[in-house]
This record gives structure tokens, C-alpha cells and sequence, in this order.
């Protein structure tokens, strides 16, 4: 029973340590080949995963759960690291000479989601968390060459220490309030805990040191730089499984949120909101571009759990999904415009001519996050407002849906640059065939999840169920 619970931790686990291994006993074993390997183990520990018991089940005195909602999130986080992993071996040329030790940190970082995401209790929690830290610090220096990345790498750590602590000081607080730091009876005792200042305390600063891995309000100040400085599979990382991660932990949380500090979240929704979206208007940098854009995004996952009410999570999971999918699909571009043309949005001026594919698929992604129908990006951001509407948050709905045309304007930029303006390149480039098919599989995929979204909704609404069962 243990192996089957902790089989995907233990298969990915054993892939690393081969790799590792294999990086050590073979020298300059190929990069790509490397790379591809590390994808095959990541594609196989999807297996386990598929056959994760239906109920939930628990390890360790509950410190360590497995339900329907942990296995759709570890999906959903080794989905994104494939997608990275797949970034990794497109850039491969200008990843230095050190790509098979990113590739390790990249898939300890991952193996450091699963237990984040499992996590019953606050310190395995807090233990997960460093651990993913540690690894995204090492892997946002990996491969430094200039000043911006080692700038990048030690912001991420300073920000990282300073949460770490209001965490752990939380965690001492909440202990100190209820006399236990498992989750399931932090839910019974919040009824009862509601008015002690303690447990207040501990929660708003556990809340503090979630806010900073998901980048929203008032703790995003980090993400331009750190997104800039950061290699662009680091900063995929950064937009998606962490934040995928992030988020999951705060959804568990809120089974022991006190309605006294709940209207925090709705207002670090509204916050993040305006100060992604309004941030990103006058970007010139993609990276920063898209670092402004994952705070906004930040801010309408907020939306659907501060409702309060499965729906809402079942939106906020939808959301993560559709988000992970179109942001792994920005970031492979970025990275590849980046390579071939520049870092600057004016660099993609003429893209629809120098390369029709890549700026079709990147079309397609663009209106996706802005919530263009019919595609996926459209139904997540309808999911959060419809959570909102009928949680009463009628202002916060309607400051989503004003952010909607904002969040347009600066997507719609983009498109500009690709179609409207003409280029100094006048020959096409060609990126070669499986960067083409794994682009068209991406765009197939925004479009057919936004055209038939129930198989997805249905399974983000099973998942958030389980969650408060």
C-alpha cells in the first residue's frame, strides 16, 4: 500500500538518481539525449499517477495525502516540467555547458512539488517549500553569464529567506494557538480558534509566505526582476509550477481560513489585478512583459478561492490548468524568439513573415490568456467570475472583467508587432520539425479544451471536491 501511494515520489525519485548517476560515470554524455531521458522518466511517473487510489489516503501520522485532488495538481505540475524540460532541449545551445546539472535541479525541484502538494501538516509543508526554494536558487544561477542572472538569483534567495521566516514564525503562532500543525485538525479548530489573536497572527503570516511563491499582491515585487535576470526555462518554472504549487497549498489552507481574515484574499485578488495588468502596459522586455502578467493571472485565481465554495475552487483549479497549458506555450516562443531574434517585444516585429508557425501558435496563446473565446484562457476566466458573482463579490467580478480589456491591450501589442510591422529579416526560418509538432500539438490543445471544456471542468470540479471532503 505505501509503495503504491508513494509510487510517482519513488519513480521520479529513481529517474533523478539514474540520471545523476549516468552523469557521473559517463563523460560529456550528449545534452539532448539527456534531456530526452529525463522527458521519458518524467512521461512514465504520469503512469502511477493515473493509478493513484480514487480515495484519499495518508502516510506518516497524515503528514503525507493522497487524494483525487494532489493527483490532478501533480499532473498538472509534471505536465509543465515536461514542457520545460521540452524548453531546455530547444534552447540547448545557449544553456552552457552545464545542462545536464539543470536538468537534475529541474526534476528535484519537481519531485519537491509532489511533496508540497501532498503535504498534510505545516512543517512538512515548510520543508517542502525550502526545498524547492533551494532548488530554484541553484537552478536560476545554473547556468549564469551575466550580471542579470546572478542579480536574479540572489533576489529570489533574499525574498525566499524573508518569507521562509514569516512562514515558520506562522507556523510557531498557529502551533502555539491550536496545539497541532495537521491540517485536518486545523479545520476542526478554526471554528473554535476564530477570535484568538495567535491564530490570526500565524495565519496572516503563513499566508504572507504562500503569497510570495504565487507573486501576488503585496509580495510580487520580486517577480520582473527575478523573471528577467532568470534563464527563460527558470522563469516558465517560476510562472507555472510554482505557482501551480503555490496555489494548491492555499487551497488547502482554506479549509481552516477564519471569516475574519477572508476578505485578505479578495483583496489581494483586486491588487494583483490591477498591479500586474497596469505593470504590464508600458513593458518593453518579454520576460517583464509576462512577469506583469502572471501577477494579473495571479489575481483571478484569487478570485475563485476567495469565494469561499467548491465551485470557486473547482474554477481556480480549472484556471491553473488552462493557465499552466497557455503559459508553457508562451514561454517555449519567448525562448525561442529570444534565441533567434532578441529579449525586446520589438524584436518580434515581422515574426508572421520570418516564421508564420511560431507566430500563429503564439496568436492563439496571446488571446488565450487575454480570455478570448473560444478558447481555453476565455471559459477559465469566466469560471472565476461566475465564483465571484455568486459569492456576492459583485465589485471584485466586475474589476476582473474591466482587467480583462486591459490585460487585451498589451497582448494585442504583441500581435501588432508580429503582423503590422515590417521586419529587417526578409528570409524565413525554419525551427526544424519537432519544435513544429509539439507547437501545433499546444495550439490544438487551447482550442480543443476551450471548444470542449467539460471533460476538464468536470474533473477540476471532482478534484476540488475531494479537497473539502
Amino acid at each position: 500500500m505505501m509503495l503504491q501511494i508513494l509510487a510517482p515520489e519513488f519513480l521520479l525519485a529513481l529517474f533523478t538518481f539514474v540520471l545523476f548517476t549516468l552523469n557521473l560515470i559517463v563523460k560529456n554524455f550528449p545534452k539532448r539525449q539527456f534531456i530526452y531521458l529525463a522527458l521519458a522518466g518524467c512521461a512514465l511517473t504520469l503512469l502511477p499517477l493515473f493509478c493513484s487510489p480514487v480515495v484519499e489516503t495518508s502516510l506518516f501520522s497524515k503528514s503525507f495525502i493522497v487524494n483525487p485532488f494532489t493527483v490532478f495538481a501533480k499532473s498538472l505540475v509534471l505536465t509543465c516540467g515536461m514542457g520545460i524540460l521540452f524548453i531546455v532541449s530547444t534552447i540547448l545551445d545557449s544553456m552552457g555547458e552545464r545542462v545536464c546539472d539543470f536538468v537534475l535541479l529541474l526534476l528535484l525541484s519537481l519531485l519537491s512539488a509532489f511533496f508540497l502538494i501532498s503535504s498534510g501538516d505545516l512543517v512538512t509543508l515548510f520543508i517542502s517549500i525550502e526545498w524547492m526554494t533551494l532548488s530554484l536558487y541553484t537552478l536560476t544561477t545554473c547556468s549564469a553569464r551575466n550580471r542579470l542572472t546572478l542579480e536574479a538569483g540572489v533576489k529570489y534567495l533574499v525574498m525566499s529567506i524573508f518569507s521562509g521566516a514569516l512562514f515558520l514564525y506562522g507556523i510557531s503562532l498557529v502551533y502555539n494557538a491550536v496545539g497541532t500543525i495537521h491540517f485536518d485538525a486545523l479545520h476542526g479548530a478554526s471554528e473554535k480558534m476564530g477570535g484568538n489573536f495567535l491564530f490570526l497572527t500565524g495565519t496572516l503570516l503563513i499566508l504572507s509566505g504562500i503569497g510570495f511563491k504565487i507573486t501576488a499582491f503585496p509580495f510580487q515585487f520580486w517577480a520582473p526582476d527575478v523573471y528577467q535576470g532568470a534563464p527563460v526555462p527558470v522563469t516558465a518554472f517560476f510562472a507555472t509550477v510554482s505557482k501551480i504549487a503555490g496555489f494548491v497549498v492555499l487551497m488547502k489552507m482554506m479549509l481552516f481560513f477564519v471569516p475574519k481574515i477572508s476578505f485578505v484574499l479578495a483583496f489581494a485578488s483586486a491588487a494583483s489585478l490591477l498591479y500586474g495588468n497596469l505593470g504590464a502596459l508600458e513593458q518593453t522586455n518579454l520576460k517583464r512583459l509576462f512577469a506583469y502578467s502572471a501577477i494579473g493571472h495571479a489575481g483571478y485565481i484569487l478570485m475563485g478561492i476567495a469565494s469561499h465554495c467548491p465551485f470557486g475552487l473547482g474554477a481556480s483549479l480549472f484556471y491553473l490548468a488552462a493557465y499552466g497549458l497557455s503559459g508553457i506555450t508562451a514561454f517555449l516562443i519567448v525562448a525561442v524568439v529570444i534565441k533567434h531574434f532578441g529579449t525586446e517585444i520589438s524584436d518580434l516585429r515581422g515574426l508572421s513573415h520570418t516564421s508564420p508557425l511560431l507566430a500563429a501558435v503564439f496568436f492563439v496563446t496571446l488571446l488565450s490568456l487575454g480570455g478570448i473565446p473560444p478558447l481555453v484562457g476565455f471559459f477559465g476566466k469566466f469560471l472565476v467570475l461566475e465564483a465571484a458573482i455568486q459569492s456576492g463579490q459583485i465589485a471584485l467580478a466586475l474589476l476582473g472583467a474591466i482587467n480583462v480589456v486591459i490585460s487585451l491591450y498589451y497582448y494585442l501589442r504583441l500581435i501588432r508587432e508580429m503582423y503590422l510591422k515590417q521586419s529587417e529579416q526578409k528570409n524565413r526560418v525554419s525551427f526544424g520539425q519537432p519544435l513544429n509538432f509539439v507547437l501545433l500539438t499546444l495550439a490544438f490543445a487551447i482550442i480543443l479544451f476551450g471548444i470542449f471544456q467539460e471533460p476538464l471542468y468536470m474533473l477540476t470540479q471532482k478534484s476540488a471536491e475531494a479537497l473539502l471532503v
